[in-house]
């Protein structure tokens, strides 16, 4: 099911782009292309920092190591030494290079009027590839390989011996990303999935043909599948969940706060932070219905005419204004009422700050919005603290889904994108819940909710009165089904 809800943008994976102060498009200068691989001498220092190789993925994959065809069981670790495999035949991060060889990729290219293919550019394979500044790279480093083991686990020439005699514990102590910490894992995971200091996907890379960037970490982490064996300390059923919304919400805060200063023409309001199917919607503007001519050309009364449904939900702010795109924090609100209430309170003020300012006319105020957004990440760490050891139990689980299924009309009219998000909660914690001590994963009721809920995001831009009617039916029928 969770294949189902989840956004098609995992499909085509994330084009990143280098996003300087400048102005949009405009690449770095000091930025290094992919080149070929180079000779491996003694590890690059710079003054007193030592930075090391990225070796490739091929320095992880020998079948004594993580190569295995076959599962098995290492006496000192646990591992089952597939992970390699696994990650090259099932993760479609191994993938993410071809990505920029196919036919959408180049038209993309042509709209955006890049000098190089998108397989040389940097504005692609800084998401791409495991991208490494060519001096880095060593003899058995490529490019091709896409996303492959150290754009996660770090560059490994520093670490890779320990590994191999001494096990993770001692290779994090000295360099290897640490991805059992679940703040770092999400971090690492919308570096690209959000946008960091040198990716950004924006307006004018969407409209040239990229997705739009949707994230659940716990939902994706799911559907990669995971090539390491799972441990309760993945945090399935919620605190993964949870601890990404806020992850996310924060950056996706520094990236606005950092959009503010991009004071070219083109660059600011920059319309990737607006909620995308406010003007990318079917547009009805059909004839008057009120009245019809009959006999010798006379007007007679006819039939109601009708409205949309966003023109029936009412505008929270000035209609035909794009607002903030809500969907980062809509949701997470309510998870947050139920785990954290003494919070709800501030991150809704600042949060409504940031959104009024969005909301006026040209979003004219960047300062005013930078100094709200950081404000308001201040928030989002004070309560990522307090989510970071969050155990989820059936009580809490029932608690959160009862909050955000009670909420749905108001999810649904929010969007497509927020409606999306809220599924995919839902379907994270509907199996933890329970309800009089039978799992409500189990219940027919739910089961049934949940197949349709699937359904409602396909096409998000032909969300429609009827998905919109659809959704908070379905979300209904869950909060039913538990208060009753």
């Amino acid at each position: 099911m969770r294949h189902l809800c989840a956004s098609a943008v995992v499909v085509v994976l994330v084009l990143g782009m280098l996003g300087p102060p400048l102005s949009v498009g405009q690449m770095a200068a000091t930025a290094p292309p992919p080149g070929a691989a180079s000779k491996v001498v003694p590890s690059v220092g710079v003054g007193s920092t030592q930075r090391f190789f990225y070796m490739g993925a091929e320095s992880c994959g020998a079948s004594t190591c993580h190569g295995s065809a076959a599962p098995r069981n290492a006496p000192r670790t646990g591992i089952r030494q597939t992970e390699y495999a696994q990650w090259q035949t099932n993760d479609k991060h191994a993938k993410a290079y071809e990505v920029l060889l196919k036919d959408r990729s180049l038209v993309m290219a042509k709209n955006l009027r890049m000098a190089e293919p998108p397989s040389k550019s940097n504005r692609c394979v800084v998401c791409h590839t495991l991208y490494a500044p060519k001096e880095l790279q060593s003899a058995s480093y490529k490019v091709e390989d896409g996303v492959s083991c150290e754009a996660c686990h770090g560059q490994a020439e520093g670490w890779l011996g320990t590994h191999i005699a001494r096990g993770y514990a001692a290779s994090a102590s000295i360099g290897m990303y640490d991805t059992r910490n679940l703040v770092k894992r999400a971090e690492k995971c919308v570096s690209c999935h959000v946008g960091d200091e040198i990716r950004n996907v924006d307006h004018e890379l969407i409209a040239a043909g990229h997705p739009d960037l949707v994230f659940d970490f716990e939902t994706y982490t799911a559907m990669l599948p995971p090539h390491w064996r799972t441990a309760p300390s993945d945090g399935v059923g919620g605190r993964a969940w949870t601890v990404g919304q806020v992850v996310a919400l924060r950056e996706s805060l520094k990236r606005l706060a950092r959009r503010t200063h991009q004071r070219a023409a083109t660059a600011w309001p920059e319309f990737a932070e607006f909620e995308c199917f406010a003007c990318h919607h079917d547009v009805n503007n059909i004839e008057s219905s009120y009245y019809r001519r009959g006999e010798e050309n006379r007007l007679q009364e006819g039939a109601p005419w009708d409205v949309s449904w966003r023109q029936q939900r009412g505008y929270p702010g000035v209609a035909g204004i794009p607002p903030w795109n809500p969907a980062r924090y809509y949701i997470l609100r309510q998870v947050v009422q139920a785990i954290a209430p003494e919070s709800r309170a501030t991150l809704d003020q600042e949060l409504s700050t940031v959104s009024t300012l969005m909301a006026t006319v040209g979003a004219s105020e960047p300062a005013q919005i930078a100094a709200a957004a950081n404000r308001a990440v201040q928030v989002t760490d004070a309560l990522l603290a307090k989510v970071a050891g969050l155990q989820v139990n059936p009580e809490l689980a029932s608690t959160v889904l009862r909050n955000v299924t009670s909420d749905s009309v108001s999810i649904g009219g929010a969007g497509p994108r927020v409606a999306e998000q809220a599924v995919m909660a839902v379907e994270t914690f509907v199996p933890v819940a329970r309800k009089s001590g039978k799992q409500l994963a189990q219940e027919p009721v739910v089961t049934s909710a949940l197949q349709k809920l699937s359904q409602v995001r396909v096409k998000p831009e032909e969300y429609n009165r009827e998905q919109f009617e659809q959704f908070a039916t379905q979300m209904r029928a869950i909060h039913s089904f538990l208060t009753q």
